[in-house]
């Protein structure tokens, strides 16, 4: 074993348990440390990832029984899985959700780490539900470009992809979700009148009319 895999394996990962975490549904993935820089990163983040969800656990430690009762029986608060490829310099975020409502913009607090870190790199959110979050990630990051989406028309389901995206763009399914839902009252009405920690739909209109976004493949920079 060389030295740097020697570092690299001493990287304290007993804090990332779920004992100090109990509220807290977490799988945080980094790949071996190729470089000093990359070793660096790696600690750095960890550090950071940890202070964060040391403050997510505060949080869950205050809550009134009420709203304990809406984290279910785990009494988890919030969701977070995500992976990192140092080589391939992508992370790959497969869920960031929310239960209850906290003081915390999650999103942001989770892109901001990623900024500091690993600012070069591209980020994928494989299967994005909800506008709430698709939300968090055009204000956050730069230049989303879709991947691939599944929609809900009236008489069938339809997977778009490749060519087929001709047209269609995450901007545009943020600016025709909110017109969706401006024409209901506003979002703020709608999110009062649905159960915490749901999802909100996104909606597509195009040639056949409006189809509901039952998810999408996202990929942008951490940085402009």
């Amino acid at each position: 074993m060389s030295n740097l895999e020697w570092e690299d394996s001493m990287i304290d990962y007993s804090g990332l348990g779920k004992d100090r975490w109990p509220a807290i549904n977490h799988f945080i993935e980094l790949t071996e440390a190729n470089s000093e820089d990359d070793l660096g990163k790696k600690r750095h983040f960890f550090k950071e990832m940890c202070n964060l969800l040391d403050r997510l656990q505060e949080k869950a430690d205050k809550l009134s029984d009420e709203q304990k009762v809406a984290c279910g029986a785990r009494g988890i608060i919030v969701d977070i899985v995500l992976k990192v490829n140092l080589e391939r310099k992508e992370i790959v975020l497969d869920q960031i959700y929310r239960y209850i409502i906290i003081n915390i913009h999650l999103f942001e607090k989770i892109s901001e780490i990623l900024r500091r870190n690993f600012p070069d790199f591209t980020v994928i959110i494989p299967t994005l539900k909800g506008y709430q979050l698709a939300d968090e990630i055009g204000k956050h990051l730069y230049n989303a470009e879709l991947e691939c989406l599944y929609l809900k028309g009236d008489s069938q389901e339809r997977f778009v992809a490749g060519n087929d995206l001709e047209g269609i763009t995450f901007e545009g399914i943020l600016r025709e979700t909110k017109r969706h839902y401006n024409n209901q009252g506003g979002i703020k009405r709608i999110e009062q009148e649905i159960k915490c920690g749901s999802d909100i739909s996104m909606f597509y209109n195009g040639e056949r009319g409006e189809e509901e976004v039952l998810w999408l493949e996202v990929r942008a920079r951490l940085i402009d």
